[in-house]
């Protein structure tokens, strides 16, 4: 069977979320209806039409930031580690000719759709009860909750993506995966698969996700714990893949961290307004052009702090969860659970104090530098 989304079951379920909006007189479910036929129906344009939103003003995208920005400053004195991230990854990138390395696609194993489904199941079936029960439920519903998406990167080693919409009035996740055909397929599906189980645990908290900046600790706990398992069955060359695509999360988050910090600072200093002096200030302090700055904002810089702090999270957790597996997922589930702009406060009770980041780094980069070593060796 094909992996799609149906453009019929789309169109019922916007039915369906319309005549529940029509029907309920309650008018805070009338608007949690709505919302979920607004997301619904994005996915239809997204997938079935030419579809032009429009865009946000930048001025409004800065302020979006910057109110983010707020509550990641409590956590400034967690990411030294990250921006000393950002220095090593350069450095790797620079002493390996990375291209030439990879140029070879026949090193890679093909991994059709239904073998990487099996893989990811037989992990999540291995977690705990709670949440293989949740994955089972997907599973069985797989055929037309996931789309394996073509992509022009066949067994590339970067670029792969994926999302997951979840909308709880139909109880459904649509799950998109690039199609690579490669084991960074997989990765990708247990990311998207981890944003499903943790949206089946608690699907009241999909309409707060924008409020929640730990709403990446989830999906990437079970991409990084799924690569965990999986990398001792791999071959050297699928091993690789899989921590390169690692390596450029850490590159991406360093980077966007750095990018997050300039702009708010050029936004701050010039009174949060949008002209000459704002375009000068970046060049000046950050050798910034406008154009590589109008760049990071297209590219929803808005989420990025979103994504930095949920990264700090799950390096806290994997330390945890190589030592006391069932305390990681124990933490995990509070904070799926984690009601809404309450998340800095509960991350503080459960006692983090983010002292192993730096070494959860070092020991990452480590481990990946004598990777690419074996790698070098073997090609001359």
């Amino acid at each position: 069977m094909e992996y799609n989304w149906s453009y019929e079951d789309i169109k019922n379920d916007l039915d369906t979320i319309l005549k529940k909006a029509y029907r309920t007189k309650d008018p805070i479910k009338r608007s949690k209806y709505l919302c979920a036929y607004n997301e619904v129906n994005s996915i239809l344009a997204n997938y079935y039409m030419d579809f032009v939103g429009t865009r946000k003003s930048i001025v409004n995208q800065l302020r979006e930031v910057t109110n983010d920005y707020y509550l990641n400053e409590r956590y400034f004195s967690l990411i030294d580690s990250f921006e000393a991230t950002c220095s090593s990854c350069n450095d790797l990138i620079n002493n390996y000719n990375l291209d030439l390395l990879m140029d070879n696609d026949k090193k890679y194993r093909y991994i059709s759709n239904e073998h990487a489904f099996t893989l990811v199941h037989d992990f999540f079936l291995n977690t705990d009860q709670d949440f293989a029960k949740l994955f089972l439920k997907l599973y069985k519903d797989r055929y037309k909750s996931v789309l394996f998406e073509e992509s022009n990167f066949i067994n590339s080693i970067s670029g792969t993506y994926g999302s997951c919409q979840f909308i709880d009035v139909v109880n459904k996740n649509y799950i998109s995966v690039q199609d690579c055909q490669g084991i960074q397929k997989v990765s990708c599906l247990a990311h998207e698969c981890g944003h499903a189980v943790s949206n089946l645990y608690r699907p009241s908290n999909v309409y707060n996700s924008k409020d929640e900046f730990l709403s990446e600790v989830p999906s990437i706990f079970f991409e990084w714990t799924f690569i965990e398992e999986v990398s001792k069955k791999l071959s050297l060359w699928d091993s690789l893949a899989t921590c390169f695509d690692q390596f450029i999360l850490f590159h991406d988050i360093a980077y966007a961290l750095a990018q997050h910090k300039n702009l708010v600072e050029a936004f701050r200093v010039n009174d949060y307004m949008i002209d000459k002096d704002f375009y000068s200030f970046l060049k000046q302090e950050h050798g910034l052009t406008k154009g590589v700055v109008l760049d990071s904002i297209k590219t929803n810089i808005d989420s990025d702090g979103c994504y930095v702090i949920s990264f700090m999270v799950v390096l806290e957790l994997l330390s945890i969860y190589r030592q006391d597996k069932k305390e990681a997922l124990r933490i995990l589930k509070k904070i799926i659970s984690l009601s809404k702009n309450d998340s800095y406060e509960v991350i503080n009770r459960l006692g983090f104090d983010f002292k192993n980041i730096p070494d959860e780094v070092d020991l990452f980069l480590s481990d990946f530098q004598n990777e690419l070593e074996l790698i070098k060796k073997r090609g001359k």
